[in-house]
């Protein structure tokens, strides 16, 4: 078996940031990096294996890890094998800076795929720019790169919808199938929540609603029952809770407080440890909504099924419905890689990036209707909601096009 590498770094040093400036714009234009001779690729990631959301951060890396693993296992893609360097960054944006110095500098990653989150990414965000760094895949919303449709990025390309989209497409429902016609919002500091903050303050006019209780916190608050008594002394209709951390805290302490609107939830308050505490507070019963955007563990189809065995048996700590989003990503990595090699060209970036922008409308893994022929890099664009029924995630829409991107 070709073993994935993983390996863990502290802050860069200042040998790594003078080589920065010596050696980014000569690599800039190669084409070649990051594949050896022995048609090995080197991949590079950074994920929070520490940290406050080591959990989260690290299910979506193994989700990917297990389709790397079996491809590698079946002899490789035309004959090349993949190798992720990773760097646990614990989900702190200083240590996120040197983890891309070290991957592209030290570890000649071909390309960086699936690092963890939009607060780290945005710290990264010059440095890959800087760098014309391929960057594929940020688990994170397209927000930090592609929020300037008509400037985007030619090597960055992502899976995760917009923010505003998903924000949109709950705020939506909320108003014209639950009736809600007061909506407010606590969110976390920085560019995850405020994204969320502004496309639900931007968006009341246009479906119909009155913004109501806007909460912003910092991601080392602890005075969550202090936020919950606030939520439900303001009798919002429901509440958008666009958290990285302190998000189940919040809403415990409102339920508590007698709060009775519903709740309109990201990704980050899912997995199996939300869910348990889902499952103890019996009155969130049919009162949590989720803008998703791709299939989750219980939805019945093949794919899904046998997907929820493999990762219980390699990583059975993972949080399955994380681990979905990256393996998904790394059939599409799989998939382009398969294109622009099977008829022996040698890989390249811009080889594979061409072969990349081949993916039109096409399901793969567990998402639905992919697509990066389209223009925008992004290839996610349906969506569906799912209503938390006390035990599990049911889906109360069909999949759709997202709300449109403002």
């Amino acid at each position: 078996m070709f073993s994935i590498v993983r390996k863990a770094v502290a802050a860069g040093s200042v040998s790594c940031m003078i080589s920065a400036l010596l050696l980014s714009a000569s690599w800039a234009q190669d084409a070649t990096r990051g594949v050896s001779e022995d048609k090995v690729i080197t991949l590079g990631t950074w994920a929070p294996r520490s940290g406050p959301l080591a959990g989260l951060g690290s299910s979506g890396i193994d989700g990917a890890y297990l389709a790397f693993d079996q491809v590698n296992e079946a002899g490789g893609v035309n004959g090349y094998k993949i190798k992720v360097v990773e760097v646990d960054d614990g989900y702190e944006p200083g240590r996120t800076v040197a983890a891309a110095r070290k991957l592209w500098e030290q570890d000649n990653a071909f390309l960086i795929f699936f690092p963890y989150g939009s607060v780290t990414t945005k710290a990264a965000s010059r440095y890959v720019l800087d760098n014309n760094i391929p960057l594929l895949f940020t688990f994170g919303g397209a927000d930090v790169f592609h929020h300037d449709p008509a400037n985007q990025p030619a090597n960055v390309y992502s899976s995760y919808p917009f923010f505003e989209q998903l924000v949109y497409s709950v705020a939506q429902y909320a108003v014209s199938e639950l009736d809600d016609k007061k909506i407010g919002v606590v969110y976390n500091h920085g560019e995850f929540g405020e994204s969320a903050h502004r496309a639900l303050k931007g968006s009341a006019d246009r479906f119909g609603y009155e913004l109501g209780l806007e909460i912003g916190y910092a991601l080392n608050e602890t005075n969550f029952v202090s936020i919950g008594r606030k939520i439900a002394a303001e009798a919002n209709d429901a509440t958008l809770i666009w958290t990285v951390v302190g998000g189940l805290q919040v809403m415990a302490a409102a339920e508590q407080a007698g709060y009775k609107g519903d709740w309109l939830i990201p990704t980050t308050l899912l997995g199996r440890s939300a869910e348990a505490q889902y499952r103890k507070i019996t009155s969130l019963a049919n009162r949590i909504y989720l803008p998703y955007f791709q299939k989750l563990q219980n939805d019945e189809s093949p794919e899904i099924q046998e997907f929820v065995q493999q990762i219980g048996q390699k990583f059975p700590d993972a949080d399955v419905n994380i681990a979905l989003i990256g393996n998904t990503d790394a059939k599409v990595f799989i998939e382009a890689l398969d294109r622009a090699t099977r008829d022996g060209t040698p890989l390249t970036w811009p080889s594979f990036q061409a072969a990349l922008e081949t993916i039109d409308q096409e399901d793969i893994g567990a998402s639905v209707k992919l697509s990066y022929a389209n223009g925008n890099h992004i290839g996610n664009t349906n969506g569906r909601i799912y209503k938390w029924d006390g035990d599990n995630w049911a889906p109360v829409t069909e999949f759709a096009p997202l709300p449109e991107h403002k």
